[in-house]
């Protein structure tokens, strides 16, 4: 949500403004060459009369209406966009305290389900879904005994595999985050 607000301007903001576009069209450096040859000429206790007719002859004060013709080419911003929060003070309490509670349901449930799981008999089943992939090892390096070094292989190559796994997916995370403009000018 943006609100709209009329810039407060002042006449001294403007002429302000105008005097630096001024002064930064109208006013130039002298070439390197004449600098160092009057910088040699000039005494550095006194202003001798060559600094005083090379400062008057570089500042040139413009006319009235060029002035006028120049504050008409500077834009004037007619509208300022100044974002406005939408979060409540709260806000952030109240994420916390929910996470909280979701956390301890969780975990109660959890415990809950697992108890009742025992009381099944779920530890056998466990114990014998965990054997079945060494009994396909085995039967694998049965048939085919080269079969170890491409295990092997895919052991070493695991932990690396999921780190790459991890910083992919962090940087898909990064990637979908949008930067906020703070101020905008229309």
């Amino acid at each position: 949500m943006t609100i709209l607000l009329h810039p407060q301007h002042t006449p001294d903001d403007a002429d302000e403004r105008m005097n630096g576009a001024v002064r930064a069209n109208l006013v130039m450096a002298p070439p390197p060459e004449l600098a160092t040859r009057l910088l040699a000429l000039a005494q550095p206790a006194t202003q001798s009369r060559v600094d005083l007719a090379v400062r008057s002859a570089l500042v040139i004060e413009p006319p009235a209406a060029l002035q006028a013709r120049l504050q008409a080419l500077v834009p004037q911003p007619e509208y300022v966009v100044v974002p406005v929060t939408t979060t409540r003070p709260l806000a952030k309490v109240m994420y916390a305290l929910t996470a909280l509670a979701l956390g301890v349901l969780l975990v109660v449930g959890l415990t809950l389900y697992s108890q009742a799981l025992t009381q099944l008999g779920s530890s056998t089943l466990w114990a014998e879904l965990s054997a079945i992939p060494g009994m396909w090892l085995g039967r694998l390096y049965a048939v085919l005994p080269s079969a170890h070094l491409i295990v092997d292989t895919y052991k070493s190559l695991q932990r690396p595999l999921e780190w790459l796994l991890v910083a992919l997916v962090l940087w898909a995370a990064l990637d979908m985050r949008t930067p906020q403009r703070t101020r905008q000018i229309a």
